[in-house]
């Protein structure tokens, strides 16, 4: 993890904003998984990175509406939170 980490933060910070725009849910969660300071922070990469795969996997099966509800509702907080983060600050500021 740490060297998919390492990728995504040596990138000029317009690409990771771009990265992060379309892709956040694999960028920030990896970002977190391998940097985060706390427990905290490595659980909310990891619940990113779940929200992520089965928001990726509800597209072709079917999920309960309030499971998917919830998955996506998660993804969108994290995700703006995200794009504004490293668009203001050129990095990951927020849940590190």
């Amino acid at each position: 993890m740490k060297k998919i980490a390492d990728f995504f933060l040596n990138l000029p910070w317009l690409a990771l904003l771009i990265l992060v725009i379309f892709l956040d849910g694999l960028v920030g969660s990896t970002v977190r998984i391998a940097y985060g300071k706390t427990t905290v922070s490595k659980v909310i990469g990891w619940v990113i990175f779940v929200s992520f795969v089965l928001g990726v996997f509800s597209v072709s099966v079917q999920l309960p509406g309030f499971i998917a509800w919830i998955i996506r509702t998660v993804y969108l907080i994290c995700c703006v939170a995200d794009i504004i983060t490293v668009a203001a600050f050129k990095k990951f500021t927020i849940f590190m």
